[in-house]
């Protein structure tokens, strides 16, 4: 028996070596997929990214976020996560819009857009200068990604 218990005391260092060899993929995956508890802040975050396009990220590039609302899925049986979709309105031009699209699925979480529809905006004539102005796009989007549910998160684990 005390040559079993030192064979396992033996391994300790090699298993803390692969531990640490593990823990940068263990951080990295901990922030690509958030937390249940961290809903909100992900939604926070869908909106911060719309409000970053703006004009001054280039000629043409505008969104105006709308509103958000946030869909639960249900738990992934025999898995430590769910999925949560958010439905999101913006207004833009195509620019702009396809810009947050890019800055969404680019973005270190974890997060895809899954469903859009697009509804061009309506188009007048400038009595002035007698050139056509368009309103803009009206966009609805629907993003889904992935939150983690298990009790709690052990470090090291």
């Amino acid at each position: 028996e005390i040559a079993v218990q030192a064979a396992i005391v033996a391994e300790g260092p090699k298993v803390e070596k692969d531990l640490a060899a593990l823990s940068s993929d263990i951080a990295l995956a901990e922030e690509r997929l958030p937390l249940a508890a961290e809903k909100t802040e992900v939604r926070q975050l869908i909106e911060r990214l719309a409000r970053e396009v703006s004009p001054g990220t280039g000629k043409g590039k505008k969104v105006e976020f709308k509103g958000v609302r946030i869909l639960e899925g249900g738990v992934v049986k025999g898995h430590d996560y769910q999925s949560v979709a958010y439905q999101i309105e913006v207004t833009g031009d195509l620019n702009g819009i396809i810009k947050y699209i890019d800055s969404i699925e680019k973005h270190r979480r974890f997060m895809m857009v899954k469903n859009l529809s697009i509804r061009p905006g309506a188009q007048s004539l400038d009595p002035e200068t007698s050139q056509v102005v368009a309103a803009p796009h009206q966009v609805n989007l629907e993003i889904v990604t992935y939150v983690y549910t298990a009790g709690q998160r052990k470090k090291g684990k």
